[in-house]
């Protein structure tokens, strides 16, 4: 399962993170996937395009959208 890092600092949105991890073209159209029910993280169908992801805690969580195959985000983690 291919693998993003993600370290940025805050709440970020759910959107923002998948269009940087590569899974959408803009975020635009990450935010579409979201209300059109294409997006599941940590196995939860996400429908809210503000959807907010807390980096206040570091730790590892599966995203998918669409079709394509699941990926594993970690945020704040330090890998060697």
């Amino acid at each position: 399962m291919r693998t993003y890092d993600f370290s940025e600092e805050g709440d970020v949105k759910l959107s923002r993170l998948i269009d940087g991890a590569g899974l959408a073209s803009s975020r635009a159209e990450a935010e579409r996937l979201i209300k059109q029910g294409a997006v599941e993280w940590d196995g939860q169908k996400i429908l809210d395009a503000g959807y907010l992801i807390s980096t206040a805690t570091s730790g590892e969580h599966i995203l998918r959208v669409g079709k394509k195959p699941a990926i594993v985000v970690r945020i704040g983690m330090k890998h060697s």
